[in-house]
């Protein structure tokens, strides 16, 4: 069973990055199997791993693009973020499942990883999410609460 992690804060400057960072190096030097998920638009942790991008990244789970985890290490992967995030409040305004979208693909990812019998590919202990403060927060945090239950 796989652990979902948050690290957020409103404020700028606390070191989320750093604690989501530090973290993950820890769980996977422990032999887990961690992926994690970057939703800050100005994409630091992204770019730690060389992989803040505008293509196949966070921004395309809430628009219907394709979007790609990016395999870092054996025991670590990432779902960049992109500097569009910070444009998704307008953009989502007029979905009905704006709160669920999250959810949604990785429901989607773990069906087609099983269907096609992939899931030693696709089995990550730790999920850590790490946050950042922007205008369509309540949006953000309502997709990480859903998919995390």
């Amino acid at each position: 069973m796989s652990k979902t992690i948050t690290f957020s804060a409103s404020k700028g400057g606390v070191g989320k990055t750093t604690m989501t960072f530090n973290f993950a190096s820890y769980l996977v030097q422990k032999g887990y199997r961690v992926l994690l998920v970057d939703s800050d638009y100005q994409g630091n942790l992204s770019s730690t791993f060389e992989s803040y991008t505008n293509q196949n990244t966070l921004y395309d789970v809430f628009t219907d693009g394709l979007a790609k985890i990016r395999t870092i290490n054996s025991n670590l992967s990432l779902l960049p973020a992109s500097p569009h995030l910070d444009e998704l409040e307008g953009t989502l305004q007029s979905k009905s499942n704006k709160n669920f979208l999250m959810m949604i693909f990785f429901h989607y990812l773990i069906f087609l990883y099983n269907y096609y019998n992939f899931e030693k590919y696709f089995v990550f202990f730790y999920f850590l999410l790490f946050c950042f403060h922007f205008l369509f927060w309540e949006l953000f945090d309502l997709n990480l609460i859903f998919w995390i239950e």
